[in-house]
C-alpha cells in the first residue's frame, strides 16, 4: 500500500501537460485515503517530501502542484470553519438555497435534452416528475417547454424539446431557448445535461458564469468538470466517473428540487443519503449511483481554483 501510494503522488511535475489533472485526482482521493488508519499520515508524508524534492531542485512547476495539494489536505482534515481558504474556496457540503434565487425570488433551471432515441425517452421520463397539477404548471410551445413551480418561490424550469437530431432540430430548439433567456434577461443558476456523452460539447457552451450547480448527467461527465470550472469558477457540480443513467439523474433532479421548495439549503450528505435509501432496493441503480461524485468529494475543483489564482491571498 505504501509503495502503490508513493507512485501515485511521485512525479506529477513531470509532464506538463498531464500535471495538473493528476493532481486533481490525487485530490479527489483525500476523502477515503485520509480516512484509512495510518494512510493519512502516509498521504501527509509524502506531500510534503515531494514538496521538499521539487523546492530542492528548483522544480516551481512541482512546487506549485504540491503546495495547493497540501493545503487542500490539511485543509480538508482540519476543517477549520474559520480559514480565509474556504471563504475563497466556498462551501464544498451545501449549496445555499439563497444564492440560487434571482431578484425576483425565482430559482432559474435549464435542462438539455438531445433528440436521439434515448433522449426522447430521458425526456418522457422526466415529465413524470411534474405531474401533480398542485405543484407544478407546465406550459409548452413547439421547441421549449417551462414548467413553474406553484410555490411563492417558485423554482422554473426551461427544457428544450429532444427533437430531430440528425437534422439538428434539437440545437435549434436549445438556440431558441437561449434567444428568450437572452430577450428576457434570465440566468440560469442550475444546469442539467441529459445525453450521451457526445453531446455534452453542446450542453458545454450553453453554461453561463451564473451557474451555481451543474449536473453532468453522462457518462464520463468527470471529465469536463474542468471546462465547466472554467466558464463558472462558483458552480459546484455532479458528474459521473463511468455510467450516466435517467434512472439517478431523474430522482437526483426530484430530491434537489423537493428540497429547494422545503426552503431548504441543499446540504449535499442528505441528499446524498436520501438517494441512497432510494435506490437501496435495486441493486443495479445503486451501483450506478456510486458512480456519482457529489460536490462533498469533488475537491479536485478546490485544486483547480488554487492553480488558476495568479496571487494567493489568503
Amino acid at each position: 500500500a505504501a509503495n502503490l501510494l508513493k507512485r501515485f503522488i511521485s512525479g506529477i511535475e513531470s509532464d506538463r501537460q498531464t500535471g495538473l489533472e493528476k493532481a486533481m485526482d490525487i485530490a479527489d482521493s483525500f476523502a477515503g485515503l485520509g480516512s484509512l488508519k495510518g494512510l493519512s499520515e502516509s498521504v501527509e508524508y509524502e506531500l510534503r517530501s515531494n514538496l521538499v524534492r521539487c523546492r530542492t531542485r528548483q522544480l516551481y512547476f512541482g512546487i506549485r502542484l504540491y503546495r495547493i495539494l497540501l493545503q487542500v489536505y490539511e485543509l480538508l482534515q482540519q476543517k477549520t470553519p474559520d480559514s480565509k481558504l474556504w471563504n475563497y474556496l466556498g462551501n464544498h457540503e451545501k449549496l445555499e438555497r439563497k444564492s440560487l434565487l434571482n431578484k425576483q425570488g425565482e430559482n432559474i433551471e435549464q435542462v438539455l435534452f438531445y433528440g436521439d432515441n434515448d433522449g426522447v425517452a430521458s425526456f418522457n421520463n422526466f415529465l413524470a416528475l411534474f405531474k401533480d397539477a398542485k405543484r407544478w404548471v407546465i406550459s409548452a410551445n413547439d421547441l421549449w417547454i417551462t414548467i413553474r413551480s406553484l410555490s411563492p418561490q417558485p423554482i422554473v424550469i426551461y427544457a428544450n424539446r429532444p427533437l430531430d437530431t440528425k437534422t439538428g432540430m434539437d440545437l435549434q430548439a436549445q438556440d431558441s431557448l437561449s434567444s428568450f433567456f437572452q430577450r428576457q434577461s434570465l440566468e440560469p443558476v442550475i444546469i442539467v445535461h441529459r445525453g450521451h456523452s457526445y453531446h455534452l460539447t453542446n450542453t458545454l457552451r450553453r453554461i453561463q458564469p451564473s451557474v451555481r450547480l451543474a449536473i453532468l448527467g453522462s457518462c464520463g461527465g468527470y471529465n469536463s468538470i474542468v471546462k465547466v470550472a472554467d466558464i463558472s469558477p462558483v458552480a459546484q457540480i455532479i458528474v459521473s466517473k463511468k455510467i450516466g443513467s435517467k434512472y439517478i439523474n431523474d430522482p437526483m433532479i426530484d430530491v434537489i428540487n423537493n428540497t429547494l421548495l422545503s426552503n431548504k439549503d441543499l446540504a449535499w450528505t442528505n441528499v446524498w443519503e436520501e438517494l441512497r435509501i432510494r435506490f437501496g432496493r435495486d441493486k443495479f441503480a445503486l451501483t450506478i449511483f456510486d458512480e456519482y461524485i457529489p460536490p462533498t468529494k469533488n475537491v479536485s475543483l478546490f485544486v483547480l481554483k488554487l492553480f488558476n489564482l495568479s496571487r494567493l491571498e489568503y
